[in-house]
């Protein structure tokens, strides 16, 4: 390639750079840029991976949460039940509850969740969609997640 060739091609990549340099100056004045497909698909695929990842811990989350209150329901009227049955009855409680009904002799209460997830109950752990809570004629409580 001559000395007069190379000179050519040099000034024909100045004026092409200079040329897209100002075209991409006015596409920024009139607005007129915009993404590129491979961009927006680029985009899509990262949301995409991200939800696939996230969205089984947001409802293994809500299901815990959900059990979670289902036994704390129960486990707060089976400790008034064994109040009533530890005091011998000293006082009055609530009869009928949605978890169950307390007696002097004792009572189970039972919570109970819609998808089986991995729970605690009264030191107890274990899976399952439902926990009983039982109390003893003496007032103890125990717990039974199935």
């Amino acid at each position: 390639m001559t000395l007069t060739q190379k000179r050519a091609q040099a000034s024909f990549r100045m004026r092409l750079l200079y040329h897209l340099s100002q075209r991409r100056k006015e596409q920024r004045r009139n607005g007129t840029e915009a993404f590129t497909l491979v961009e927006l698909m680029i985009v899509v695929a990262v949301i995409g991976v991200l939800s696939a990842v996230a969205l089984p811990q947001y409802l293994n989350a809500r299901n815990t949460a959900a059990a979670g209150a289902a036994i704390g329901g129960a486990v707060g009227v089976a400790k008034e039940c064994a109040t009533y049955v530890a005091s011998g009855g000293a006082f009055t409680i609530p009869t009928g509850t949605a978890y169950g009904t307390c007696a002097l002799t004792g009572a189970t209460f039972t919570g109970t969740w819609s998808t089986a997830v991995d729970v605690r109950c009264l030191g107890v752990t274990g899976n399952g969609t439902q926990a009983a809570i039982a109390v003893a004629s003496n007032g103890g409580l125990t717990c039974t997640i199935s």
